[in-house]
């Protein structure tokens, strides 16, 4: 079976669950970076959280339909904890398809938002990460850490 069938199953497996309103491929699958041994990221939206074990039968399911490792993001999360995630999955992402018009329109725009809004800081992070590497202290413990860890 091909990938583009395998993908179609996932989809009508991700749209029959009550729960999930829309879900993407992202990753090396959309952009079209795959090589044989890529996994499938997929990412979805849903209206109540899934369990730890739905999302790992949902996963082993889709796994078993696409016969790759399956990495399945609940982009309900991945707003707060990772804008830049969220932001590239809509950016790079392909639709899948979509129960709720309202709700995509609406994660899109969060994640575009949330991305703006958070680039000063990781544009600050990258910066002291590129000074830590010119100062040869990457990977050694930060000076105010080493004091509060002697103080202990």
């Amino acid at each position: 079976m091909s990938m583009t069938d395998q993908l179609e199953q996932a989809r009508d497996l991700l749209a029959s669950h009550d729960a999930i309103l829309f879900a993407l491929l992202f990753g090396s699958m959309a952009t079209g970076h795959a090589h044989p041994w890529s996994d499938v990221d997929i990412g979805v939206y849903v209206t109540t959280p899934l369990s730890l074990l739905e999302a790992g039968k949902l996963t082993a399911t889709l796994e078993r339909l696409i016969e790759r490792d399956v990495d399945l993001l609940v982009l309900n999360d991945a707003l707060e904890r990772n804008p830049a995630l969220a932001y590239s999955v809509i950016a790079e992402g392909i639709l899948l398809f979509c129960k709720d018009e309202n709700a995509f329109v609406s994660f899109k725009t969060s994640a575009i938002l949330r991305y703006l809004d958070t680039a000063f800081l990781r544009a600050m992070v990258t910066q002291a990460f590129y000074e830590r590497l010119e100062a040869g202290r990457f990977g050694k413990e930060n000076e105010c850490n080493a004091g509060a860890v002697a103080a202990t």
